[in-house]
């Protein structure tokens, strides 16, 4: 279970559960395909008894609608390798996760904390949807920002009073990258305009912020602020505000 958070609101007499969670091995491959039962949590199999001469009056204590949503997201296969290093001659090498053990137990070598990650089949990409953006004038501008075609940068912060304000001198240099080359920069945050104006004003940015749900925010990207770069409203790439990509690593990943 990787993060489980609730939202009651009282006004609309909507209740909602927003779980993440990752699951290992439980969908089944069958040729190209996965099989897997999508709603994991919520299964009413209770059938009530039929009564055919029923005596009393049937009374429903109160009525509602559940509805569930579930998103899938497959991972990338990847190829996780280790960097040993042997004390003796000076040479590295890269270990794959099957050998890590030998090596590790082999006092010759020692790991010397460096790995990566090789991509072997490419996951599918998550599409973003299911959010809000809402422009100064109460405007829903949700669909604009999702159908647009192209590589855009959203700028995700939960609170501008909370956001690492170091994080955004970098963004800076992020927004004057979109601009210089037709591509799209988007911020949204749970603060009103007269907290991101005055913080726009003070950062000399120009960008454009929208007002969106915090609960959407934090499950995009659990940073203040985060950085996820989609390609025609699919997600690309995420990063936290401590390692915020330079302009040369977003262009290495436009093609």
């Amino acid at each position: 279970m990787n993060n489980i958070e609730f939202n009651n609101d009282r006004e609309k007499i909507i209740f909602t559960e927003n779980v993440i969670l990752s699951i290992p091995n439980y969908a089944n491959a069958v040729s190209n395909d996965y099989l897997f039962c999508p709603n994991i949590f919520n299964r009413n199999r209770y059938i009530p008894p039929r009564i055919e001469d029923r005596k009393q009056n049937l009374y429903l204590g109160f009525g509602y609608i559940d509805i569930d949503k579930v998103e899938v997201e497959i991972p990338d296969k990847l190829d996780y390798g280790f960097k040993f290093k042997n004390e003796s001659t000076g040479e590295t090498k890269r270990v794959e996760m099957g050998e890590y053990g030998k090596y590790n137990a082999d006092p010759a070598w020692k790991f010397t904390g460096e790995q990566d990650n090789i991509v072997l089949k490419k996951g599918v990409e998550a599409k973003i949807n299911n959010f809000g953006a809402f422009d100064r004038n109460g405007d829903d501008n949700t669909d604009d920002i999702l159908s647009y075609e192209g590589y855009s940068i959203w700028i995700l912060t939960k609170t501008i009073s909370e956001t690492d304000i170091d994080a955004w001198k970098n963004i800076k240099a992020l927004e004057t990258f979109t601009k210089a080359n037709n591509h799209r920069i988007f911020a949204f945050s749970a603060s009103v305009y007269a907290e991101t104006d005055v913080f726009k004003k003070e950062n000399n940015l120009s960008l454009d912020f929208y007002e969106a749900d915090d609960i959407f925010i934090k499950t995009v990207v659990r940073a203040n602020p985060g950085i996820v770069l989609l390609k025609n409203g699919k997600v690309q790439a995420k990063w936290h505000h401590r390692h915020i990509p330079s302009v040369d690593e977003i262009k290495a990943l436009i093609k």
